[in-house]
């Protein structure tokens, strides 16, 4: 999945067009990595699909963990990657949201946290 995701990625912030292959992949197994799947998401500019994606994380407790974990504000890395910073803004838009901000309180609280976040792409 991570692959379809670096790909589809790499098309659509530069402009182009993702590859439908890739999309349908991703598509057909966007449950298999919740994380590489937002990100797609997030790529492709589509906020309304990413805010379903992330509440219906949250309303799975097998998935909430992990979506907590992803909005949670850590330091920053000092990596100097237009994508990064990119992606990481359109991720706050959709967590402020009004519809996934009262999915977040319903299950849990966004904090400050003084560490790095686990790895690049946890979306």
């Amino acid at each position: 999945m991570w692959a379809a995701a670096v790909k589809i990625c790499a098309r659509s912030l530069n402009g182009a067009e993702a590859d439908r292959v890739d999309l349908d992949f991703a598509n057909a197994n966007k449950t298999e990595n919740d994380s590489a799947y937002a990100e797609i998401l997030l790529c492709l500019g589509d906020e309304d699909a990413a805010a379903a994606h992330f509440i219906a994380r949250l309303d799975d407790p097998e998935r909430r963990a992990a979506a907590l974990r992803a909005v949670q504000k850590t330091l920053e890395a000092d990596y100097d990657l237009p994508i990064g910073a990119e992606l990481d803004r359109r991720q706050a838009a959709v967590a402020a949201r009004a519809d996934v901000a009262a999915a977040i309180e319903k299950v849990g609280r966004i904090i400050d946290l003084p560490f790095f976040p686990i790895y690049w792409g946890d979306y």
